[in-house]
């Protein structure tokens, strides 16, 4: 892996797309223009007719996604943020935004979830996710055996009853081979 998080681990599955995680969306305060900055850079700026969420598209393909998490009872699965994008709203994402680690990629320095906690989102959400049921369930067993299993097991500890049982589950029907 390019940023050296796990030295050990090889993904075999490639992506050109990113996902960003908004913490808060009323910050930062005075407001930004993604947008707008995005589109100097030669961006393409896809925003969907129905929902109003914001994409990101490079010439190239490549492809950013914004993601902020859903609180309370969830009315709107889409939330205006003071980035001056729309951003997903999505349950358990706590792991993610709370365990995170800085890495160095490409002379850029990008925050990103621990292995761990990557994982564990996966797992997670992994039955909730039909069209990539699959292709998760070979990036969290590629990693598992890679990961602090003691790091795993604290953060599992932190998970909701229901995640932990749901995380469990998914270790004991699919890691126990491997």
């Amino acid at each position: 892996m390019e940023a050296e998080i796990l030295p050990d681990y090889e993904a075999a599955i490639r992506t050109l797309d990113v996902d960003f995680l908004v913490k808060n969306l009323k910050k930062p305060n005075p407001p930004l223009n993604i947008i707008g900055l995005a589109k100097e850079e030669g961006f393409l700026v896809d925003e969907d007719c129905l929902t109003g969420v914001t994409r990101l598209l490079s010439a190239d393909g490549f492809e950013i996604e914004f993601l902020i998490a859903q609180k309370g009872k969830g009315d709107n699965p889409y939330l205006k943020t003071n980035l001056g994008i729309t951003a997903q709203a999505l349950r358990h994402l706590d792991v993610l935004k709370d365990n995170i680690i800085s890495v160095d990629y490409m002379g850029i320095s990008v925050n990103v979830p621990t292995p761990e906690a990557f994982v564990l989102h996966k797992m997670i959400i992994n039955e909730e996710r039909k069209d990539k049921i699959e292709k998760d369930r070979q990036v969290i067993n590629r990693m598992y055996r890679h990961l602090n299993q003691e790091r795993l097991e604290l953060l599992k500890s932190k998970l909701t009853k229901k995640e932990q049982k749901v995380a469990d589950n998914y270790i004991k029907t699919f890691t126990s081979k491997l």
